[in-house]
C-alpha cells in the first residue's frame, strides 16, 4: 500500500486516501472495512516509527466513522509490548544459558588444572594459584594453562607461564 521509507507527508496522505476508500465502502461490508482499518493501524505500528504512531492512529480516527480505532489500537499496540517483553524473556533466558555454559567451562577448567597440579606436584600451593587462575576469565587461555600444566616439568615453571 505505501512505501515503508516515505515520509510522513506521503504516509499520511496514502492514508487518507486509503481511509476515504473505506469510507466509500457499502454497510454491509462493515466487517471489512474494520478488518481493513485494523490492517492500517498494523501497518502503523509494525513499520512506522514510534514518534509517527500518536499522529496517524489520530489521523485513522478522524477519517473513521462507527468505528473504535482508540481501543483497537491500544489492543494491537499491547499485544507488541507483550510480544516483545516474551522476545526480552527469551533473550535473556538464551543470553543467561550461554553465559552459565562459559562460566561451567571456565569453572571446569580452573578445576581440571589444580587437580592436575595437585596430582603432579603434591606439595604444590593449590589454594593461592587457584585465586591467580580465577582471575583469568579468557577460557582459551585457561585451555592453554591445562596443556602447560600437563607438560610442565615442575610447578615454578607452570607458575612463570601463568604470569606470562
Amino acid at each position: 500500500m505505501w512505501s515503508e521509507k516515505a515520509d510522513s507527508a506521503e504516509i499520511r496522505a496514502a492514508l487518507i486516501e486509503a481511509l476515504i476508500h473505506f469510507g466509500a465502502l457499502p454497510e454491509a461490508q462493515a466487517a471489512q472495512r474494520r478488518e481493513a482499518i485494523g490492517y492500517l493501524l498494523d501497518l502503523i505500528l509494525h513499520r512506522r516509527s514510534p514518534e509517527e504512531h500518536e499522529e496517524l492512529i489520530r489521523l485513522v480516527d478522524r477519517h473513521t466513522h462507527n468505528v473504535e480505532v482508540d481501543p483497537m489500537a491500544r489492543t494491537m499496540a499491547e499485544e507488541l509490548l507483550e510480544r516483545g517483553f516474551e522476545q526480552g524473556i527469551e533473550q535473556g533466558i538464551e543470553q543467561g544459558i550461554e553465559q552459565g555454559i562459559e562460566q561451567g567451562a571456565r569453572e571446569n577448567a580452573i578445576e581440571n588444572i589444580l587437580l592436575l597440579l595437585t596430582e603432579r606436584f603434591p606439595n604444590s600451593d593449590a589454594e593461592g594459584t587457584k585465586q591467580r587462575l580465577q582471575a583469568i576469565h579468557d577460557i582459551e587461555r585457561l585451555r592453554q594453562l591445562l596443556r602447560t600444566a600437563m607438560k610442565t616439568p615442575n610447578l615454578e615453571t607452570f607458575l612463570q607461564q601463568l604470569d606470562t
